[in-house]
Order: structure tokens, then sequence, then C-alpha cells
């Protein structure tokens, strides 16, 4: 979708090619990170802080990794404010020490650790799934709230994780998120997206483009909105056919009856 920046700072954006974030929990349940970067092609200068920040709506952590000309990961790389690992995401920021002290000079956010970019094949991609205790009478609700869209299940469901691959959850549920998301991208978010955008509403619009059918989604603007529509219904349409959406809700209609 066309779009217009302004970048008054001169900040760089760093490539998520430069950045590998993975995370782990053990046996004690205790979640923690690891992370490589590679900032010598960015010439930055070599006194400047850089930090780490896990984040998920609003909990949020923040790490110290020395400067960039002598990276170093603090020994406790634990992320004590999260009681699960779905949903976390990092931002890296180098800050100047000297001249403009405390100005931005590089970032990248919205990273997801490396193994859950891998994720193929089950419920949507991208989407994390976070199990809430205060949905109360609400089996599930997409949270904007954060800089991230999370998928959020009622913790009080029996086999939470169970519930989120059954053929009922998924044929009902999925196909009509995937519908919210996409129309709040091109209706609701006063967002200019572009290309390579590592947003998520940028990939959002990356995974329904590459779905088999579905063309680049037109410009959203009151002369479009029709065309706007009709891009989301072919988006789900190709998803449900992708995804087998009536053969998992007849799996479970035919256990059913």
């Amino acid at each position: 979708m066309p779009t217009r920046k302004f970048n008054f700072t001169d900040r760089r954006k760093l490539n998520r090619k430069h950045i590998g974030i993975s995370v782990a929990m053990n046996e004690e349940g205790t979640i923690s990170f690891n992370a490589e970067l590679e900032l010598d092609s960015y010439e930055l200068p070599p006194e400047a802080q850089v930090y780490i920040e896990a984040y998920r709506q609003t909990q949020r952590k923040r790490f110290d990794c020395g400067i960039v000309g002598r990276f170093s990961l603090p020994l406790d790389r634990s992320l004590d404010v999260f009681d699960s690992v779905e949903g976390i995401l990092f931002r890296v920021m180098v800050i100047a020490n000297e001249g403009n002290l405390g100005l931005l000079l590089a970032e990248a956010e919205q990273l997801k650790p490396s193994d859950e970019e891998t994720i193929e094949g089950k419920r949507i991609p991208l989407l994390p799934v976070v199990y809430e205790a205060h949905l109360v009478d609400q089996v599930f609700n997409v949270d904007f709230s954060g800089d991230y869209p999370i998928l959020q299940v009622n913790s009080s469901v029996t086999s939470g994780d169970t519930l989120i691959n059954h053929p009922a959850f998924f044929s009902l549920v999925y196909p009509a998120v995937l519908r919210e998301l996409l129309t709040r991208i091109l209706f609701g978010e006063d967002t200019e997206v572009e290309e390579d955008d590592d947003g998520w509403q940028a990939r959002f619009l990356r995974f329904a483009s590459a779905l088999p059918g579905v063309e680049e989604p037109p410009v959203s603007d009151e002369e479009d909105e029709p065309a706007c529509f009709r891009w989301v219904d072919t988006a789900v349409s190709s998803f449900c056919r992708h995804a087998n959406i009536m053969g998992r809700f007849n799996q479970f209609w035919g256990e059913e009856a």
C-alpha cells in the first residue's frame, strides 16, 4: 500500500537478518532469552549503548547489553515478568552515550523469537495465543491494546491447548479473527504501512497476499471501500480453502451428530 514516512532524526532501521533472538523455558518454568546482533555494517558510534527489551502488551523488561563496540549480554536474562513464552516480542535499541545524549540512533521493533518465525500449518501464523483469566464469560478475544495483536483464550477452559486446535474452534474462530484483523488494518487503523515494514499490519497483509488467488491489497480510502471489502472476502475465502475449514467443521459436526 503506498505510504509516506518521515525520519527527522536520521534513525537507522536495523535489519532483522542481523538480529537473532530465541526464548526458552527450563524445567522449573523460568523463561530466558538469548540474542546475537551484527551491528558492524551500520557505522554506529562504538560507545553507543545497546539495549534489548522484551515486551508483551503492557509487560516489559529491558536489558543493558553493553555498547556497540563491546556487545555483551547480561548473565541474568530471565524474563520473570512473563508467565508464558507465547506472544513475547523484542525490540533492539542503540542510544547515544555522547553528543546528543539519549538520542535513539537505531532500532528494530516487534521482533519475534526465531523459533516462532517458523510456525506453519496451524492456527493463523503470526498470531500469538495467551490464556487469560479476566475474560470471564468470553471464550476468546482479540486484544489490540499492545504493539501486536494477541488471541486471548479464557484460562478457565479445560485443556486450552487442545481447544485452540479443536476442529470446531479452528473452523469457527480463525476465519472470523482473520477477517477482523484485515478489516481493522484497512479501515480501523490510522497507520501507514510500507511494503518492507516489520509491523504486525504489514506482516498480516503479506500473509494474506501470499494466499492462493489473493492479489496485493487495494489502497484504503472512501472510493475504494468496496474493493477493500472484496479483497478481505477473497483473502478469508482463500484461507478457508487452504486450511480446509469446511473439512475441519464437518469432522466436528459429523462426530457430534
